[in-house]
């Protein structure tokens, strides 16, 4: 209706232009009254159907979005998901083989630290973890299989464990590729034992330097017999090595958590006799070091309040002479 009404307008409007424009010139008509609401009434058209058109486009934006919003985004993040899993499942892939080969090559065949993971003790219990796993009995390992074996747990993706340790591409693990994968993975296990303790007693030289009177406050036979008397005395079935958590269990001291927290040793890890002195040396350094470091910050605060407290009380005497002068 309100669309009808100024096209109604101009209708009689243009029977007024007709009328005057046989008995005028078309510039004379221009300057009537008629012409100039005539002019006036187009523009007001115009300007209505601009905004119509921009609605239009508007609706059918906002249409768009949505169905963009609903399908292609969903659709995109599917693929984009897709696509960083593959590339994860690749560097993890790499990341394996490159493990793999630093065994080969730090731990290679017929070398003393190879014997170790040959020995009797180590093949026997892997042999037994591969005829567990095999429940089909074909000798051999598929994915499913994999995916139910207990020991494989926490050691990456299945699947790419698989593509790291088929040797002959068959998509299934014998009992031989087995037994490597987990020969591997316990020298992996022992390497990082290795880095954890190295850390430790990188920490206590850290923490003491070349001081002899620090080094002597942890190094000393007291402080060492003190701690071996700890652990022996958690060592309750006499295996010589303890996990942290038997440790913290015993002795609600540093050595489960802080030395957990600080060295990436894990909470199950076990560990020997001596293993468990160079923690407690480490642990209790680096502690007494934040300590002194604390009470030292402590001072300084201190004494900086003091000045500044001194500093103000001057200003004050400053401030009150010159009043009364």
């Amino acid at each position: 209706m309100k669309m009808l009404l100024p096209r109604c307008l101009i209708v009689s409007s243009m029977v007024e232009v007709a009328r005057a424009m046989v008995t005028r010139p078309v510039g004379a008509f221009l300057r009537t009254d008629a012409g100039v609401k005539m002019a006036n009434q187009k523009e007001d058209i115009d300007v209505q159907m601009l905004v119509i058109i921009l609605l239009v486009f508007w609706v059918l934006v906002c249409c768009a979005c949505c169905c963009f919003c609903r399908f292609g985004i969903p659709m995109l993040g599917d693929k984009m998901a897709a696509k960083f899993m593959e590339a994860m499942d690749k560097m993890e892939v790499e990341g394996m083989k490159q493990m793999k080969v630093k065994f080969d090559t730090e731990c290679p065949e017929g070398s003393e630290k190879r014997a170790k993971y040959e020995s009797g003790t180590f093949t026997a219990e892997w042999t037994a973890l591969f005829q567990e796993a095999d429940k089909n009995g074909d000798k051999s390992l598929s994915l499913d299989e994999m995916n139910e074996c207990k020991a494989l747990e926490n050691h990456g993706s299945i699947k790419n464990l698989l593509l790291t340790w088929d040797i002959n591409a068959d998509q299934k693990l014998n009992e031989l590729e087995f037994v490597t994968m987990m020969k591997f993975f316990a020298w992996s296990k022992d390497q990082a034992r290795e880095h954890a303790v190295q850390r430790m007693k990188d920490s206590f030289e850290k923490n003491c330097g070349e001081d002899p009177e620090k080094r002597a406050k942890y190094e000393s036979e007291a402080v060492v017999s003190k701690w071996r008397s700890l652990f022996q005395e958690a060592d309750k079935n006499g295996e010589k090595v303890l996990s942290l958590e038997e440790l913290q269990k015993h002795h609600h001291g540093t050595a489960g958590a802080e030395g957990t927290m600080t060295f990436g040793l894990l909470a199950s890890e076990k560990v020997n006799e001596d293993e468990f002195i160079t923690m407690m040396q480490a642990v209790t350094a680096k502690e007494d070091k934040e300590k002194e470091d604390k009470e030292k910050e402590e001072e300084e605060k201190r004494k900086q309040s003091v000045i500044e407290d001194e500093s103000k009380d001057k200003q004050s005497a400053d401030k009150a002479e010159a009043t009364s002068k």
